[in-house]
């Protein structure tokens, strides 16, 4: 066939009115296998009656026993050969009535099998025949304006042959599944008895959230499924009973069609509902999303209108969209169609324009989609226009169909940024709550210092200051990672929702590349050559990768290393390792995409073993060194080390290097080679006490008992000094100046350690002076040479006149 004409749409229409029903098929189908399962029966009960036939001779003796004793010999013997004759002739006939059921079963099974396929090819065809179809004209809109034509669509769902076909398929329906069809009903009822108490529980629930010490996630799972039962009984209704009605094997046209109108406008109507719930007050998307007031109130204004308009039309729309309609069927869904454009249209003007609350906000924000709004925008307010005109110029299948690709895409970004508002919601819950246990640590550190001075009684009461939810103050890691996420899965959602009508993105399969990879086919391990959209798809996978590596252990510190009794060190190193079993996976499984295997790269990986010979040994021996710190950890993230006279707290262990940040500031990037065969200092390993030794010259002549009991005293008064080990004082030399003295103290962590030795300087000082004991200084004998004159010259400065 060449082109695409109205006659040619009228021809692979007529193709495709002459392809087997689906629906006799299922009849048929269902029909079959009861046979099936009866014959299956009657074949088990003669299998049955054959194994009780079994010994022909035991049961002529059981059947002669009752009769012997009234027969004489010769009657006997010629009973047992008749009884015997027709017990065998019996046998035989159930062993030919089996073997006639195994071959009537076989040809049964035989012929659902070929029936089976046969549909398999027609569903191909028709979907041949819809790909087709989707580009070439059906009804124009000029037929609509005959006086005559419009009526009989208008007045075609009111024919009364359509309603008694309707209620036929009803009693059929109740006879067929009463279960199921009593299951929909009552849990319908049921949904809707307990829509009042669920919209009665979500402002408790919005209530607890506005504390930090009842706030958590799972309320927010309980207002999910509060707002789902609110919205559940009418949607379940009526997607359960088109879904029933779509499955009955003796549904008439007009059933099915109102069947799937009835789905679809259950859907829309439960979507539609649910982010009207969810924008209401104490909704999820008041306390829990925190979305602002003016978006949700603009949105649920919007939607009450919108709603009872666009319902009615969807049902009519999906009238003739996945069956084999009428022509008044097909008008009348042109025509509702054209109304939901228009209504489509409103609401994106409405909603979306430049002084809209939902542009207002993102302009305070200043997002990138208010600054990009004189793009979009158009081209959203053209999309339904262009739709429209679609439908009107003749194409509306064609039209039908990007619309439902287009409500596809709605719904599924709509999912996505509610999931991702949901993730948010959770990460923003786990910082708020260590932000609050912060909080609370420096408060009972303040009180406990106020108790050691006496203040208590003076102080005034310490306020405790809860942080409040700030969406803008979650961790970078978090919220790159949900973008890349967020941007990830748009990507990838609307290339499989747009995929059967993109035929432009089909050659990438068509195209191979020069190599093989082996794919199981049906259980069986075949070479395939390796095609362009798998190396898209390995390239994709890659990118995953290193967003994931990047980012995912950021999140899993936040979200939960740090309710873990673990120190920092510990959880640095799970996030470390994390990274790189992430970045392993997603390069194997990158590598794998695109035919990669170790028997392709085996000579790759033995001519990089050469090189790691040569130039890069000190790259994997660093690489190995950084591994081996972080599984057998002799240095912590945190820790304070000392390595070649540098003294710093670690800060990051990298693949190559670890990073130290001295008491300056200042970064020094160690090999990790070095802290596996060099050696170094760990102040904090094993254990974080740590001594300080404090040096001091007295005066000749001063009482030095005194001055080491003073500066014993000042380090035992100092509250970060320990007692266990207690500090001592002790006389180590006679200095050319001074008697010297030298104080060693233990601390408990190398974190106060300079502000103690300050402490301790001050305090010994104050001590030493008010009992009147010198701290000794350099002292210097100045001698003359006598044996010479000296000269001495006197000088006065002039003033200036």
């Amino acid at each position: 066939m060449v082109g695409s004409s109205k006659a040619i749409g009228k021809m692979l229409r007529r193709r495709q009115d002459a392809l087997p029903s689906f629906q006799s098929y299922r009849r048929t189908s269902a029909s079959r296998s009861e046979e099936i399962n009866r014959a299956t029966d009657r074949q088990i009960e003669i299998d049955e009656l054959l194994r009780e036939r079994s010994d022909v001779e035991g049961l002529v003796t059981l059947m002669l026993q009752g009769v012997q004793q009234d027969l004489s010999p010769a009657q006997q013997k010629r009973f047992r050969k008749q009884l015997y004759t027709l017990t065998q002739n019996r046998r035989d006939a159930l062993n030919r009535l089996q073997t006639i059921y195994g071959r009537y079963i076989g040809q049964l099974t035989t012929l659902d099998l070929a029936e089976r396929q046969q549909v398999d090819v027609a569903r191909a065809f028709v979907d041949y025949i819809d790909d087709q179809l989707l580009w070439i004209p059906s009804t124009r809109l000029g037929n609509l304006f005959e006086v005559e034509r419009l009526a009989h669509a208008l007045l075609w769902p009111l024919t009364p042959s359509h309603w008694l076909e309707l209620s036929r398929d009803l009693q059929e329906l109740w006879q067929q599944q009463p279960g199921r069809l009593l299951l929909l009903l009552g849990s319908s009822l049921l949904l809707l008895i307990y829509r009042r108490s669920a919209q009665r529980q979500l402002p408790l629930l919005a209530a607890k959230t506005r504390k930090i010490r009842t706030d958590a996630f799972h309320l927010t799972l309980q207002a999910i499924a509060l707002t789902l039962l609110i919205v559940g009984g009418p949607t379940l209704l009526m997607v359960g009973g088109g879904w029933l009605l779509s499955h009955l094997t003796t549904a008439s046209p007009f059933t099915l069609s109102l069947a799937n109108g009835m789905i679809q406008a259950g859907l829309t109507l439960g979507g539609l509902s649910l982010l009207r719930q969810i924008c209401l007050t104490d909704g999820l998307g008041d306390r829990h999303l925190r979305w602002n007031p003016s978006v949700r109130s603009t949105l649920v204004s919007e939607l009450r209108w919108l709603v009872p308009l666009i319902l009615p039309l969807i049902f009519l729309v999906e009238l003739s969209v996945r069956t084999n309609p009428s022509q008044p069927a097909q008008e009348l869904s042109q025509i509702a169609f054209l109304l939901l454009m228009l209504s489509a249209f409103a609401f994106v003007f409405h909603s979306l324009s430049r002084n809209s609350p939902l542009i207002s906000n993102l302009n305070n924000n200043k997002s990138l989609l208010a600054q990009l709004h004189f793009l979009w925008f158009p081209l959203f307010l053209l999309l339904p226009l262009a739709l429209l005109l679609l439908s009107a110029s003749g194409y509306h299948y064609t039209a039908v169909h990007l619309a439902a690709r287009l409500e596809m895409t709605f719904w599924f970004f709509l999912g996505l940024f509610i999931i991702k508002e949901l993730l948010l919601r959770s990460l923003y819950i786990a910082e708020r709550r260590l932000r609050f246990e912060d909080a609370l640590r420096r408060r009972e550190e303040l009180r406990s210092q106020r108790e050691r001075n006496g203040e208590e009684e003076e102080s005034p009461l310490i306020s405790l200051e809860i942080p409040e939810v700030d969406f803008d103050q979650l961790g970078e890691q978090a919220k790159r990672l949900l973008r890349a996420g967020f941007l990830f899965g748009a990507v990838i959602g609307t290339l499989i929702i747009w995929s059967e009508l993109l035929p432009a993105l089909n050659f990438l399969d068509s195209v191979e590349l020069p190599f093989q990879a082996s794919r199981l086919i049906d259980g069986i391990s075949k070479e395939v050559p390796v095609t362009l959209g798998d190396l898209v798809i390995g390239l994709i996978i890659l990118v995953i990768t290193v967003m994931a590596a990047k980012n995912l252990p950021g999140v899993l510190e936040i979200t939960l290393l740090q309710r873990l009794p673990l120190d920092p060190g510990a959880r640095y190193a799970i996030t470390a390792l994390s990274q790189y079993t992430i970045a392993g996976i997603g390069i194997f499984s990158a590598f794998s995409t695109i035919g990669l295997q170790w028997s392709s790269i085996q000579w790759l990986v033995a001519a990089m073993g050469v090189g790691l010979g040569f130039g890069l040994q000190e790259i994997v021996a660093n690489f190995i060194s950084g591994l081996i710190l972080l599984f057998e950890r002799p240095i912590r993230v945190g820790d304070v080390v000392t390595i070649d006279e540098t003294t710093g707290v670690v800060s990051r262990i990298r693949i190559r290097a670890t990073t130290i940040t001295n008491y300056d500031k200042q970064e020094f990037l160690v090999p990790n080679k070095e802290f596996i065969t060099g050696r170094l200092i760990n102040w904090t390993l094993s254990d974080k006490i740590n001594r300080i030794i404090i040096t001091l010259g007295v005066a000749y002549g001063s009482d030095v008992d005194r001055a080491m009991a003073l500066m014993t005293e000042a380090a035992q008064e100092n509250e970060d000094v320990l007692n266990d080990p207690k500090p001592f004082c002790t006389f180590e030399s006679f200095g050319d100046n001074a008697l010297t003295l030298m104080l060693r103290a233990y601390l408990g962590s190398m974190e106060n350690r300079v502000c103690t030795m300050s402490a301790l300087h001050k305090a010994i000082n104050h001590k030493l002076t008010q009992a009147g004991i010198n701290i000794a200084f350099p002292q210097r004998d100045i001698h003359l040479d006598t044996n010479h004159p000296l000269q001495v010259e006197l000088s006065r400065k002039r003033s200036d006149r």
